[in-house]
C-alpha cells in the first residue's frame, strides 16, 4: 500500500475489516498506517463476521488496537467479530492504557462470561472514562453479568450498559 500524499495524521475514523487478512497483514497495518493516524479518535473493525471466520481475528484486533498507543481513541466498535467465549483478552489492555476511551461496541461477538471476568479486572485498573459498552447478543448469563457489573459500577462515567439478547436464565439467577 502505497500512501504517500495521504496526510495519514489528519485521519480520525477507520473502518478495518480484520477477518478479511490474516495476522500477519493486520500487524502490517496496525504498524505502518494505524500508528501514523495521530488524530484518530474512532475505530470500526465490525461485521467481520459476514466473511469466512479467521481464527485468528482476536489477534487482529489485539494488534490494531495496540498500534493506537498513546492516541486519544474514543469509540471501538467491534461488533460481529468471532472472538469467541474469552475475546474480551484482546481488548484488555487497551482497556486499561486508553483513558480517553469512551463508547465499547461489542455485540455478537461470541462473549461468554470468561469475557465478562476479564472486562470487570481490566475496567478496575484502566479506570477509562467509559460511557458506553454494549455487549448484547452474546452468550453471557447471570453470573458473567454480575462479574461485569463490578468492573463497570467502579466507573463514575458510564451512562449506557446494553447486555440484550444474551442466554441467560435470569430470573435463576436472582437478576429479575
Amino acid at each position: 500500500i502505497n500512501c504517500e500524499g495521504i496526510p495519514l495524521n489528519k485521519i480520525t475514523s477507520i473502518k478495518h475489516y480484520v477477518n478479511t487478512w490474516g495476522l500477519s497483514s493486520n500487524k502490517w497495518f496496525a504498524e505502518n498506517i494505524i500508528s501514523k493516524m495521530a488524530n484518530l479518535d474512532s475505530i470500526d473493525l465490525s461485521n467481520s463476521i459476514e466473511a469466512r471466520h479467521r481464527s485468528d481475528v482476536g489477534r487482529g484486533i489485539e494488534a490494531i488496537l495496540e498500534a493506537t498507543a498513546g492516541l486519544k481513541i474514543k469509540n471501538v466498535n467491534v461488533n460481529k467479530n468471532g472472538m469467541d467465549e474469552d475475546g474480551a483478552k484482546y481488548i484488555k489492555e487497551f482497556l486499561e492504557t486508553t483513558p480517553t476511551f469512551k463508547v465499547l461496541k461489542a455485540s455478537d461477538c461470541k462473549l461468554s462470561d470468561a469475557s465478562c471476568t476479564i472486562f470487570d479486572k481490566a475496567l478496575r485498573k484502566g479506570q477509562p472514562k467509559l460511557k458506553e459498552i454494549d455487549l448484547s447478543h452474546n452468550n453471557i448469563s447471570g453470573n458473567g453479568f454480575k462479574t461485569l457489573f463490578n468492573g463497570v459500577s467502579s466507573l463514575n462515567s458510564i451512562e449506557i450498559v446494553n447486555v440484550s439478547s444474551n442466554i441467560t436464565e435470569a430470573e435463576d439467577d436472582g437478576l429479575i
